[in-house]
């Protein structure tokens, strides 16, 4: 089963553990292949399976391949332009064998010179950072050319992996000392704050002009100053906390709408810096307490239900001294969870448990218990319109029959 660290999203949602539950019941050996043995979902996986690294080949080895292959397909090469082409595919045999394939289609039956490979070929870029900072000898031209191979990601790369890099040695060959490796820190997260700069000048206008200096600035210049060794080129954290960021957003916004009829004059932002910690001090405090009372009265008069009270627990707990949910005793969680099914809970809008709901707008109306509602004889006497006496209603028509 090739391609297991590519189980994400919701259409693969639990697969790994149904690959567990398959390698517990079947007796048929199983091979797993993966890429990307650091994933955090292979965990789970390599703990039930028997590992096997496989190495990336050596260049003499691929080098002694591919001249076996040229040598039964009688293509001619030369071992300098064959070089090139290894360097520049990065020992990838199948990239190899299909460059080598489109040479040899362009020109006659022998490949004479290959230039410039590493342009012609796709480069990720995760291997593009990783060159920009491991590579030494690149001239400014290759690292302007590897920075546009991805110009939207490879800036997040390089400002996300920057700090990791371990300096080499200077040209006085000497080694680099933590004071001096801190200083060419400093300078590249310099330059990466004229880059953010220049990349947001140029999205918010709209104009281009500035990309030339906003490539230097994010890239060349701050793998110049950290030009070393980087082991692992890492995801860039910045997409997890974008991610938690406007789900915490949403969540204000639903808080905020709650609570709108006592808080009507204030702004979302004073919202969130002046009633949620006061909010979750007090209803910690009334809770730890064991004040259920108080603490319902404080709900019931900001329209607060149980989810807005994880909300403002979850959405408050960066603060020291604030008391966290999960220090409160289980006994007092279930007393008020307890409560508040109890109790008629007012709240300005409507709560619809969406599972309730029957297809139609009939059987919803019929769950509902506005529309619930019964008439008494009297009052239906009262609203009888004397005229709708004489108004007889109108008979379905009756259905045609098909001819045969």
């Amino acid at each position: 089963m090739d391609e297991v660290d590519g189980v994400t999203g919701n259409e693969d949602r639990g697969g790994i553990q149904a690959l567990i539950e398959l390698i517990q019941t079947t007796r048929i050996p199983i091979i797993f292949i993966a890429n990307d043995r650091q994933a955090v979902k292979m965990r789970t996986l390599i703990s039930h399976c028997y590992e096997i690294k496989f190495e990336r080949p050596s260049f003499l080895n691929v080098k002694s391949f591919i001249l076996d292959i040229c040598s039964r397909e009688h293509i001619h090469i030369l071992h300098s332009s064959l070089d090139n082409l290894i360097n520049g595919c990065n020992r990838d045999i199948r990239k190899i064998i299909h460059s080598l394939n489109l040479y040899y289609k362009e020109s006659s039956s022998t490949v004479s010179n290959v230039v410039n490979v590493e342009k012609a070929l796709s480069t990720s870029s995760f291997d593009a950072c990783m060159k920009m900072f491991s590579s030494s000898n690149i001239s400014l031209i290759d690292k302007t050319n590897l920075y546009f191979h991805d110009s939207s990601f490879l800036p997040l790369l390089i400002q996300d992996n920057y700090i990791r890099v371990v300096p080499s040695m200077t040209s006085e060959r000497k080694p680099i000392g933590t004071r001096q490796r801190i200083e060419l820190i400093s300078k590249a997260a310099d330059s990466l704050t004229f880059g953010d700069i220049c990349s947001k000048l140029n999205f918010t206008n709209g104009s281009r002009s500035l990309i030339g200096y906003q490539s230097m600035f994010s890239g060349v210049i701050p793998t110049t100053y950290l030009n070393g060794t980087l082991n692992v080129v890492q995801f860039p954290a910045w997409f997890g906390f974008m991610q938690q960021e406007k789900s915490t957003d949403r969540h204000l916004i639903e808080l905020e709408t709650h609570c709108s009829l006592k808080t009507m004059t204030i702004d979302r932002k004073e919202f969130n810096l002046d009633y949620l910690p006061v909010l979750n001090f007090l209803l910690n405090h009334y809770l730890h307490k064991k004040n259920i009372k108080t603490c319902l009265e404080l709900m019931n008069n900001y329209y607060l239900n149980s989810d807005d009270l994880q909300l403002i627990f979850s959405m408050t707990s960066y603060r020291k001294l604030n008391l966290h949910n999960n220090e409160l005793d289980t006994k007092i969680k279930t007393l008020l969870r307890k409560s508040l099914e109890e109790q008629h809970h007012r709240t300005p809008f409507k709560q619809i448990n969406i599972n309730n709901i029957k297809p139609g707008l009939v059987g919803a109306r019929e769950d509902d218990d506005d529309y619930n509602m019964t008439i008494s004889d009297d009052d239906n006497k009262e609203n009888i319109n004397p005229e709708s006496e004489m108004i007889k209603p109108m008979k379905p028509h009756p259905k045609r029959r098909r001819k045969k």
